[in-house]
């Protein structure tokens, strides 16, 4: 399959994607962001359960990541 590289760590740890679900990867990205931006509370350790949904912001891009 034709695949995208999406993240490059070195070598031998990298992270693709499907090049056919690239589009659908960029609007699920797009609408995290939007999401978050609205909808953003800081957690304390204890409130983060095994199985929760949880994203977070790389200040180094100030995106929100899943």
């Amino acid at each position: 399959f034709r695949c995208t590289l999406v993240n490059i760590v070195s070598p031998i740890d990298f992270f693709v994607h499907d090049a056919a679900f690239v589009p659908e990867f960029e609007r699920m990205h797009a609408e995290l962001q939007t999401v978050c931006k609205t909808v953003y509370e800081p957690l304390d350790p204890d409130q983060v359960v095994v199985g929760g949904m949880y994203a977070g912001h790389f200040a180094q891009d100030s995106l929100w990541y899943r």
